[in-house]
């Protein structure tokens, strides 16, 4: 982890190393990295970032810079990640305004940090402009939630965002929070659900499959796809598990579940179908091969609350190939409802 470090030190970055172990980089206002064995990163980030040379040449490439990890972004994506040029198809473009926005640390500490980034969102397909306050405050967790082998090491923290309104939100704009955290290729995402649940596609032909209460999804496939997880049949937990590598890593992400209404996620072919709150998305390779572990806030709106404030957490593990099995197993037992 502290290899990542310096690079982005030595191309004029200023990431912030809590406990040797979770590394957040202000710039888009993510976290990079989280190494239970202090050097392996159990996320994914950008290739480029293995060395100082590639690292340069990446930060200075036009457009959107995906450095990986955990980041947030504002919802509902067909609104704020969609333009509507007139007479012509949408073109999906990532606002600057929100990354990787003007992000700010506003207190840290040796094992926390808190950033916040004022920013203009804009509403496309309305069209309209909303100021909001996005603030992240990141804090490593003392141990594990499960008793762990001796030879499995831990890491993990926890995440309480804010999203509040700087100025009058107009009717029918409902802004919200997008967590994204993203994952290596070859690992598995298991999502625990609701009996009949009934996921929707939302980005090309989504490869899943659906067993009893699991929903299993290979970080793997030659053609991007994402699908998403309604409100009702949501139990607030997913988890990563890569045992192809050395060592092998487990993800795991708890957040919490509200009632449906509170969502505003939408698909872009159906506008009506409200309320999605839990999301995968697998990249076909074009942007690195990589999975991303989603969810969503509930919204704000013009006659609600001017602020939200959501709390959740990550844990990362790193050890022998079937002790992290087993401790997944144990994981979706105790917390997959």
């Amino acid at each position: 982890m502290k290899a990542l470090s310096n690079t982005l030190r030595a191309i004029g970055q200023q990431p912030v190393l809590l406990q040797d172990q979770v590394l957040v980089l202000p710039l888009g206002g993510r976290i990079l990295g989280l190494a239970p064995d202090h050097r392996t990163n159990a996320l994914w980030t950008h290739a480029a970032l293995q060395t100082e040379s590639g690292a340069r040449h990446f930060l200075d490439a036009a457009g959107w810079l995906n450095f990986g990890g955990d980041r947030a972004w504002i919802a509902p994506e067909v609104e704020t990640n969609f333009l509507y040029p007139r007479n012509s198809k949408p073109v999906y473009e990532v606002p600057q305004s929100i990354d990787p926005g003007r992000y700010r640390v506003s207190a840290q500490d040796a094992h926390s940090m808190r950033l916040s980034a004022a920013m203009t969102v804009c509403f496309n397909r309305r069209p309209a402009e909303v100021r909001l306050l996005v603030e992240r405050a990141v804090t490593c967790l003392p141990e594990s939630p499960l008793a762990v082998p001796a030879d499995v090491q831990f890491a993990g923290y926890r995440l309480q965002s804010t999203l509040s309104a700087a100025g009058p939100i107009p009717d029918g704009i409902r802004p919200g929070l997008w967590h994204i955290l993203q994952v290596p290729g070859r690992g598995k995402i298991t999502i625990p659900v609701r009996p009949d649940a009934q996921p929707r596609a939302f980005i090309g032909t989504p490869a899943f499959a659906l067993a009893g209460r699991r929903l299993t999804c290979d970080v793997l496939t030659s053609k991007s796809f994402k699908f998403s997880v309604r409100a009702g049949d949501c139990l607030g937990f997913m988890l990563y598990l890569n045992t192809v590598r050395r060592p092998a890593t487990l993800v795991a992400r708890r957040f919490d579940v509200h009632d449906r209404a509170g969502y505003a996620d939408q698909p872009y072919d159906d506008p009506a179908d409200l309320g999605h709150v839990q999301q995968v998305y697998v990249d076909d390779g074009a942007l690195g091969g990589f999975g991303e572990m989603e969810y969503h806030t509930p919204a704000l709106a013009s006659q609600g609350p001017a602020v939200l404030t959501d709390t959740s957490e990550v844990w990362g593990f790193t050890g022998a190939a079937e002790h992290l099995t087993v401790l997944a197993e144990q994981l979706l037992a105790r917390f997959g409802g």
